[in-house]
């Protein structure tokens, strides 16, 4: 019989600057590494935007760098949900096994990303979850659950 294997995790802690100078507040969050295959899986779901435009010279086509910017945001807010998810930081719930229309994807995603805005999170932290998510997936099993990625944004 094989071993069941934990998802691997990581705490994440976020520092903030308090009204005294040179003390911090740390917030901790613990976060989950994606599934694997979660990724391809949540790319086939809601799939990168493939227009393209002429580039500023008119001459050759490009990808709309706009439009796969924006992808790109909302995407790594799902991916966050999803590494978010086993430990209840969100209120808002992602039903993963419902189909769902690129529009309602985005939807989905912007529903998470006002949700933490509204918890007074800033883009960089925001940002410092998500490498924590990615950080778990890649860390060597000795290394999950002692890793701390901090940011002094505020």
């Amino acid at each position: 019989m094989r071993g069941f294997n934990k998802p691997a995790t990581s705490v994440v802690t976020l520092k903030r600057p308090t009204a005294v100078e040179d003390v911090f507040e740390e917030i901790h969050f613990e976060v989950q590494a994606v599934p694997a295959g979660f990724r391809s899986w949540l790319t086939a779901q809601f799939p990168a935007p493939t227009k393209y435009v002429k580039d500023r010279s008119g001459g050759q086509w490009v990808k709309d760098q706009d439009k796969f910017s924006e992808w790109d945001d909302l995407f790594g807010v799902l991916l966050l949900a999803k590494g978010l998810e086993p430990f209840d930081h969100l209120e808002h719930k992602i039903d993963w096994t419902q189909t769902r229309s690129a529009a309602q994807w985005k939807r989905e995603a912007l529903a998470v990303f006002e949700e933490m805005r509204a918890a007074n999170l800033t883009q960089a932290e925001m940002m410092e979850l998500l490498l924590g998510v990615v950080k778990a997936g890649t860390e060597a099993p000795s290394e999950r659950g002692n890793s701390s990625a901090r940011s002094e944004a505020g």
